[in-house]
Order: C-alpha cells, then structure tokens, then sequence
C-alpha cells in the first residue's frame, strides 16, 4: 500500500503541481483534511472512497492491513507537519508554485534555518551575511545572474547548486561552483534556483519527482 500526504496550497486546482495531481488521480482512498475545497476533491477519481481527517482514523487507514492500495491523505497547509503524526509515510507531496517550491522541500528535509532572497542587481551585499546567518540559503534568478549576486557567491564559498524547470516532471539539480556559475547558468531556463550554504551539498533537494 502506497501511502502518500498531498499539501494542497491554498486550495486552487490551477496552483498543484503535476506531480500532486498525478497523487490525487491515483487514490482509491482519500483522507481529507478540514478546508479541502471541493475543486481539489473533484480531482478524485471516480469510486474514490473518503475519510475525514481524524487522527484515529487516518491512523487506521494508514495500517497495513486495509484493502485499499493508493491512500492520498489531502491537506491545507505544511503537509510535513501533518504527516508527522501520521506514523509511517511513504511519500509527502508539496503543491505550492514554482516560487515557494524549494523553501518547501527545506522544510521536509528538516535543513533548518532558510533565508530566500530575489537575485537582483544591489543584493549582493546581503548575500555573505545571509550565508553566514543561515543553513541555506535560496536565490531566486528570474533570468541572468548579476554580477554582484555571483561576486558575493565566490567570497560565500561553500557548495552550490543549481535548480531548473522547477515544479516539473524534468526537473533537474545541476552541482556547480562560484567560479562556473555564470557558465552553468547561461541561458537558463529560467526562473532558476541557486541554493548555497553548508546544508546544500546533501543535495536534499535533488532529483524528486514533481
């Protein structure tokens, strides 16, 4: 029995993920968390069986003794903290927008502090006392990345990494340095993530299925 906690944003169908909706298509059972809208539940699968989101209950569904084979637990805000008193999870689904998708995934790998910042012309004097401050730090490029964000990196030191075609099924995790960021990063395709900081080389984030 695949068991599966699927964060539902703020509730429009519009802003999940593919890899969400892909969850919320395959559930022979449902365990919906308060505030669900019923444009997520249409999502559902017809034959679809519901339960509310009871700790009791959901316990009980979760058990490996059911019938059911695909047990989609739906859920209004941080689905990490919801699943956490859950017992055992197979997989936790964020289904936030590309912009919040990164701080998302901190969160579930339980990275610690997270600093995100926009890489715009003028913030590179942030940057060092931002990586200093924090376990990770996130900047968000919407197309080439200035100089002074790239200068502030290569002083920073520390693993780097490069995230594009996010909240896609092509997703991908690029490994790079201060000194081959401009070149890795050339082109794009944008928006792109560079994540930095102690943390980043664990590499947390890499490769999930969206």
């Amino acid at each position: 029995m695949k068991r599966v906690v699927v964060g539902v944003g703020i509730g429009d169908p519009e802003l999940l993920t593919a890899r969400a909706r892909s969850c919320i298509g395959r559930a022979d059972l449902a365990v919906v968390g308060r505030d669900v809208p019923e444009p997520v539940l249409a999502l559902l699968p017809p034959g679809c069986a519901r339960l509310a989101l009871d700790e009791a209950v959901v316990r009980g569904a979760l058990s490996v003794d059911v019938k059911y084979t695909y047990v989609v637990v739906l859920v209004t805000g941080e689905p990490a903290r919801v699943a956490h008193g859950l017992g055992p999870v197979d997989e936790i689904v964020p289904a936030l927008q590309p912009q919040h998708l990164l701080e998302t995934f901190a969160g579930l790998a339980g990275t610690g502090s997270l600093a995100v910042v926009d890489a715009e012309p003028g913030v590179g004097g942030r940057i060092s006392a931002l990586s200093a401050a924090v376990d990770v730090l996130v900047l968000r490029a919407a197309g080439p990345l200035p100089a002074d964000v790239v200068a502030a990196l290569v002083r920073a030191r520390g693993p780097l990494h490069l995230v594009s075609r996010i909240a896609t099924t092509e997703q991908r995790v690029l490994p790079t340095t201060p000194e081959t960021l401009l070149r890795d990063a050339e082109g794009g395709p944008f928006p792109l993530l560079v994540v930095s900081g102690a943390s980043a080389g664990s590499r947390w984030f890499a490769e999930r299925p969206l």
